[in-house]
């Protein structure tokens, strides 16, 4: 890797750590330079705008949220199981991230009545997010899981609903049931959309498992071990 290519990276990684706590609004080329122990001009140079520097965060983290949340669940079956995998490791993410949880819900205040570039960006973002999430619903119909008359853009709104409320719950009110509450919301809408009492009752003992496991995470000092605990349960059949 080049000097530069790694000078970028740190950059980023420290722009990202900045903006958690503080917004992408927070981020300035003084104060990064400042962090960095770099000229002003050097860090400017990398970027060549303060738009620049904020797109190329989010794009940065979309590359973290591909590999934490999307990635893993493409490795399920697809359909409920899929759904449910995406789910499961949206909660993990918001619970382990130490700052920001869902980067893009916290940049969503800052960006929902702006114009540019940086809202492009985040907009297209979660919109991809979204269409995985919608892919796995209509799948779910198409193999008979859910009834044929559930309509999978309404559920991802409730989907997506439930992750915004997480957020605000866990990470802002840090209230202690707030996991508790979004598996039994979770739950119930899957329970009303199932097709069957035998999916409906899947719907639950997924649900309860995965809940129980992400409590335990805390207690495996790798990904790939915890990983390795969680494959058999997310890649049975529905």
């Amino acid at each position: 890797m080049r000097k530069a290519q790694r000078t970028r990276e740190n950059i980023l990684q420290q722009a990202y750590e900045i903006a958690s706590r503080e917004g992408l609004e927070g981020l300035s080329f003084g104060a990064l330079a400042d962090r960095l122990n770099m000229s002003k001009s050097g860090v400017y140079a990398h970027f060549g705008s303060i738009e620049s520097l904020r797109t190329s965060v989010l794009r940065c983290y979309r590359e973290r949220f591909e590999r934490d949340v999307l990635q893993p669940a493409r490795l399920v079956p697809d359909g409920m199981r899929r759904l449910q995998a995406i789910f499961f490791h949206c909660i993990h993410h918001i619970s382990t991230h130490t700052e920001g949880g869902m980067f893009y819900i916290s940049c969503a205040a800052e960006y929902d009545d702006r114009r540019g570039p940086v809202r492009d960006e985040l907009v297209s973002c979660i919109t991809e997010f979204r269409a995985a999430l919608l892919e796995a619903l209509q799948s779910a119909i198409r193999l008979g899981q859910l009834k044929p008359e559930s309509d999978p853009r309404q559920l991802v709104f409730e989907i997506y609903a439930l992750l915004l409320l997480l957020q605000h719950e866990k990470r802002l009110l840090a209230l202690p049931d707030a996991f508790l509450r979004v598996r039994l919301s979770f739950t119930r809408l899957i329970q009303n959309q199932a097709r069957d009492a035998r999916f409906q009752a899947d719907a639950d003992t997924f649900t309860a498992t995965v809940f129980r496991q992400s409590q335990l995470m805390s207690g495996y000092r790798s990904r790939t071990k915890w990983e390795a605990c969680c494959a058999p349960l997310l890649a049975s059949s529905a």
